[in-house]
């Protein structure tokens, strides 16, 4: 009746015992050993990920704030140096036209005696000179010991235009002249004010007294300043190395002259990083700290929940009542839950079968018996004359 399962029999040696299987063999063979861990290797992995993103937060603050924070006080502190800058040379230039505009009235009247007073005061001055009016048209550049920028803009001037501080170089020398209208008085014409122009009062200055002042400031800087005029592309006065690649260039109260300025790399001011570094440290040891004491509370936890899962699984197969759920975890539950339902599954699957072998073991075989002798077949069956 019961046909035995042969796939289910191990093959058996010379000797009687079972053989394993080539399938488990194989299956031996192909099982990978994992490496055993401690619940405790978990604390690492998040704080070594906690680590990282200090590092990548860190980064990010340079990148982002520390960098351009630096760089802008960089600007800062070169736009104030380039403005002071450019408010020496400006007050330079306007100290050489008022003192000019203060004694035109003078120069008139004793010119000589003024010259020889002018030169001892302002030791730069090269040519301090009144023309008159005929006399400027009568100038000659080879006789009169001028240059053709300086006779330009003596006979602008004479006409009536308004020049401002020009430079013009005279062998390897850079100069810079001035030069004043001289006017005669105002006479009325018409009921209007009116007055002519019949002298220029006209100056050639050396830099000397300027490059000096510049290159105290040059020294405190440690910058690269030049002075530069309009039309000319070269610098008139060049102080120090170009020791970064910024750059600033100012516009003087003179519109035909400007300055350049670049900054030494000694301007930077760091931003303070120490404040940073503390915070980020003492914040990543927190971090770590807290890490560790969750962690090992939900592992204690854990250790809780597999216990009871050990305790609390054997009673529940053999009983179908719900145990309680006194787990920390719900997927220690919900595992424990599928543990039971496959074991009580297992078990009434493992029952039937039990009880299907003892019933085919127990049960008689029922023998067809002849009760009272009564034949078998009647005998009318046989009756063939019927």
């Amino acid at each position: 009746m019961f046909k035995k399962n042969k796939e289910a029999q191990p093959e058996m040696n010379g000797n009687g015992n079972s053989k394993p299987s080539v399938a488990n063999t194989v299956k031996k063979k192909n099982v990978k050993v994992h490496k055993i861990k401690s619940l405790n290797s978990w604390m690492i992995q998040p704080i070594l990920a906690v680590l990282v993103v200090m590092v990548i937060a860190y980064g990010l603050l340079e990148y982002l704030f520390l960098n351009p924070l630096e760089e802008q006080r960089y600007a800062e502190a070169a736009q104030i140096e380039a403005t002071a800058i450019e408010f020496v040379v400006s007050d330079y230039f306007k100290s050489q036209l008022q003192w000019m505009s203060s004694v035109v009235g003078m120069a008139v009247s004793d010119q000589d005696t003024l010259a020889a007073v002018v030169k001892d005061i302002h030791p730069e001055l090269q040519l301090f000179k009144l023309f008159e009016l005929l006399e400027i048209e009568q100038l000659n550049p080879q006789n009169d010991s001028l240059s053709f920028a300086s006779l330009d803009i003596i006979r602008r001037t004479a006409k009536g235009e308004k020049n401002a501080v020009e430079a013009f170089k005279q062998g390897e020398q850079w100069l810079f002249q001035i030069a004043l209208p001289v006017y005669s008085k105002t006479t009325l014409e018409a009921g209007e004010p009116q007055s002519t122009v019949n002298a220029v009062l006209f100056a050639v200055f050396d830099f000397s007294r300027l490059e000096t002042t510049l290159k105290k400031l040059q020294e405190r800087t440690q910058g690269q300043i030049s002075v530069l005029t309009q039309d000319i592309s070269k610098p008139i006065i060049q102080l120090g190395g170009a020791a970064s690649g910024f750059e600033l260039e100012i516009k003087t109260a003179f519109p035909n002259w400007r300055i350049q300025y670049v900054p030494s790399k000694s301007l930077i001011l760091p931003a303070e990083r120490i404040n940073i570094w503390f915070v980020m440290v003492v914040s990543a040891l927190i971090m770590a700290i807290l890490i560790v004491l969750v962690i090992k509370k939900n592992m204690r936890l854990a250790q809780l929940d597999l216990q009871n899962v050990a305790k609390m699984v054997p009673k529940a197969v053999e009983s179908d009542a719900k145990f309680l759920n006194n787990f920390h975890f719900g997927e220690v539950f919900s595992m424990a839950n599928a543990l039971v339902g496959q074991l009580r599954e297992l078990m009434a699957k493992q029952r039937l079968r039990t009880d299907k072998v003892k019933d085919a073991k127990t049960s008689p075989i029922e023998s067809v018996g002849l009760e009272d002798d009564e034949p078998l077949f009647d005998d009318d069956l046989f009756d063939l004359d019927a």
